[in-house]
């Protein structure tokens, strides 16, 4: 049975993180941190007085949740949330909603400091001795870029697809293997909007890489969920649930309303090259 993650205190904007990042079918990120060994540690990641066994202790909680889940077992992430109490930097700023909930781009942003190594090498790839291989094979091992999507107002933008708006941004793409396009959706005056349609493509051309669609996170009645593709189906994964729900194909997908549309309530959207 495929289940989400249990919500507790309000938890959902990291569950949804979790869940985009290591139960994807395409997972570069979680590769990356499961196999490579960091030896450095930004100081201060999490403000306060967090001394480096904390933050190790953070790292290899990360790394056991991202295995769990890539092997679709059922994981318990109590621990994590209750590190990450002393982390007054991950809770400090809130973004998008407005009533005490954080979002998952701050985590996503807390996760890159975390595995300073990681971000330090973003596009770019290192040789490493695979354990399961008898030679030596090329991985990229950087943490996803995060593109912040500046629509302006939001009705110029209603209809249109994904690709129009990323390519009026003219974001700098070369090689991508995993990006993360980050969609608010409020207007001036900071209220949510949940009536402009976008629409994500299956598969995205960026730069010289062809990426395909893997995950999206949408925001619905002050909470997250997120849509996942798994073996070539996707399923919605809301953490108030004990297990996820069957969505079909991708068709299915964008007719899908059951945690918020995909079209209307997208915050993220998730793009991965095939393996």
């Amino acid at each position: 049975m495929i289940v989400p993650l249990k919500n507790k205190n309000d938890s959902c904007y990291i569950d949804v993180a979790l869940l985009s990042l290591f139960r994807s079918p395409c997972p570069l990120i979680r590769r990356s941190i499961i196999r490579e060994q960091y030896d450095c540690i930004q100081d201060n990641v999490c403000g306060g007085s967090e001394s480096r066994c904390h933050v190790e202790e953070l790292q290899r909680e990360i790394k056991r949740i991202a295995i769990d889940l890539s092997k679709g077992k059922k994981t318990n992430i109590d621990c994590l949330r209750e590190k990450l109490v002393n982390c007054p930097k991950l809770n400090e700023t809130e973004r998008f909603d407005k009533v005490g909930m954080n979002d998952p781009s701050v985590f996503i942003e807390f996760l890159f400091s975390l595995f300073p190594c990681l971000k330090e090498a973003v596009e770019m790839q290192k040789r490493f001795q695979c354990p399961d291989c008898k030679e030596k094979v090329q991985l990229y091992t950087h943490v996803p870029p995060l593109k912040y999507l500046v629509t302006g107002p939001l009705e110029n933008i209603h209809g249109t697809e994904l690709s129009s708006l990323i390519n009026e941004q003219k974001h700098d793409f070369s090689d991508v293997p995993f990006i993360i396009f980050d969609l608010t959706r409020v207007d001036d005056r900071g209220d949510f909007v949940d009536d402009v349609v976008v629409y994500p493509e299956k598969k995205l051309r960026l730069g010289k890489s062809l990426v395909w669609l893997t995950s999206i996170v949408v925001w619905l009645d002050f909470h997250y969920t997120c849509y996942t593709l798994i073996k070539n189906e996707w399923y919605h994964f809301d953490d108030t649930k004990k297990k996820a729900f069957i969505v079909g194909d991708y068709d299915d997908l964008l007719s899908c309303k059951r945690g918020g549309s995909p079209l209307t309530n997208a915050k993220w959207f998730v793009y991965q090259k095939k393996r």
